[in-house]
């Protein structure tokens, strides 16, 4: 398929392209449109890491978990696209990160899962807009600093002659972009201490009245909230809650005591706070 046909096939994400490329490099404080915006930018994204991710190769848009056909590539390309349910976005995120290595930094991935909660929370979220945007320094930053990546991946699809790609009004660095991840984990890791101080002094007690105190026991990840250790159930004297991770491509770690829920990057932020603060 040529670049010219391309946007000639894509004319609703060029689109959808052009109103976030003209808002994010409007020099205007112009925020009204924020919600659409938001919506848009992951429209764009996970369009374009799609796009790319079949050209490598069609199984990478498939969820091929739900194919029952022991050839996945052959039920793929027999059968219409539609009888076969393709990825979430973040699964589209994970394998892009996977499959185009260095394309975007870990901050930049987190960067971009963001965006896809606070998109999902105003399609599906019960909360008002001005609830979900409330953070709209953090929102635009976070759009801003990888939106120069989105453009490079649009233009290669689309052709130079074929983009107009304006460069955000403010140029967001890779710093600001981990200083805003870290004020959004310090705030979901909040009186961890307290609560780990209470966890800690309760189990201890109760290991050591039953004589079933293990130092290995609490060899696991540490919840930087509650800080609960993680255990494998086999390898628990006693029921503890755990952090576990879930089997995906991206790690997700899941404390099963205060259900605090954080990516791998957000746990490595979370780790360094929790060192800090010491």
């Amino acid at each position: 398929m040529t670049k010219n046909n391309n946007q000639d096939n894509y004319q609703y994400l060029l689109k959808l392209y052009s109103i976030v490329n003209g808002y994010l490099s409007d020099t205007k404080d112009n925020r009204e449109n924020l919600a659409e915006i938001v919506v848009s930018f992951c429209t764009v994204s996970e369009k374009i890491f799609k796009i790319k991710l079949y050209d490598k190769n069609p199984v990478l848009v498939f969820d091929i978990a739900k194919l029952k056909d022991c050839d996945q590539l052959a039920t793929i390309v027999n059968r219409e696209e539609l009888d076969v349910e393709t990825i979430k976005s973040r699964e589209a995120i994970d394998r892009f990160r996977i499959i185009f290595k260095n394309k975007f930094s870990d901050s930049e991935m987190q960067a971009l899962i963001d965006m896809y909660k606070v998109r999902n929370c105003l399609i599906h979220g019960y909360k008002s807009d001005n609830d979900i945007l409330s953070e709209e320094d953090n929102i635009i930053k976070k759009m801003g600093t990888v939106w120069g990546k989105i453009s490079e991946e649009v233009t290669l699809f689309f052709g130079s002659e074929n983009i107009k790609v304006s460069k955000p009004a403010k140029k967001y660095t890779e710093k600001e972009l981990e200083n805003v991840l870290t004020e959004e984990v310090r705030k979901k890791i909040k009186d961890s201490r307290n609560l780990w101080n209470n966890f800690s002094a309760t189990n201890l007690v109760h290991a050591s009245m039953t004589k079933s105190f293990n130092p290995f026991m609490y060899a696991g990840e540490q919840c930087p909230r509650c800080g609960a250790y993680g255990f494998s159930s086999e390898n628990s004297l006693f029921e503890m809650p755990q952090v576990y991770i879930n089997s995906g491509i991206s790690d997700l770690y899941k404390c099963k005591e205060c259900n605090l829920e954080l990516t791998k990057k957000e746990f490595e932020i979370a780790k360094k706070i929790n060192s800090n603060s010491v």
